[in-house]
């Protein structure tokens, strides 16, 4: 998630030619401040080109967590916009940070049609999601198979809930990953 996109913009200055009074914009983000919020409308992704964000979860009854901390050349806000619906993450800007901001409707069009900007971000999202699934996989595989060794060097009666749980979300991503 971090690094140049080939073919997007490195500045803010190629950011304003790339896209055009109408495809996308520049926007300044100030440290501390609210990009977007979990459950808000996707109607929009950006590029980093300068500056930090985090995304953050905010699960229902739970308590804030820092999910990623995202640099230039990471795409922020596909996931609503490919999928439709609305965000998934908060992200807040932890360092002042510039972004490259294009329309769910501009970029769906502009990919459709093949530009190749649109094109290239894109296939930065789908790198970057893939990555995303790669790490959870380990993860879970990581977790699953910790708790059954925890479980089995402590004699613990057969796995619980919480590990079938897991174990069925680490099946289904592994049928995801092909």
């Amino acid at each position: 998630m971090t690094g140049e996109t080939p073919g997007m913009p490195a500045t803010v200055e190629a950011a304003m030619t790339a896209s055009g009074d109408e495809t996308g914009k520049v926007m300044r983000v100030a440290a501390g401040e609210t990009l977007f919020r979990e459950g808000d409308p996707a109607d929009f992704l950006c590029r980093v080109v300068a500056g930090e964000l985090d995304i953050w979860k905010e699960p229902a009854g739970g308590e804030s967590y820092r999910m990623a901390t995202l640099v230039a050349g990471a795409v922020i806000g596909e996931c609503g916009v490919l999928a439709g619906q609305p965000r998934n993450a908060t992200v807040v800007a932890r360092t002042d940070a510039t972004v490259w901001a294009v329309s769910r409707e501009s970029f769906l069009t502009a990919a459709e049609l093949g530009h190749p900007w649109a094109v290239r971000l894109l296939l930065a999202a789908a790198g970057e999601l893939a990555e995303r699934l790669r790490r959870v996989a380990v993860d879970l595989v990581e977790a699953t198979s910790s708790e059954a060794q925890g479980q089995r060097e402590n004699a613990a009666p057969p796995a619980g809930r919480r590990t079938a749980e897991l174990q069925q979300l680490r099946d289904r991503l592994v049928e995801w990953s092909f």
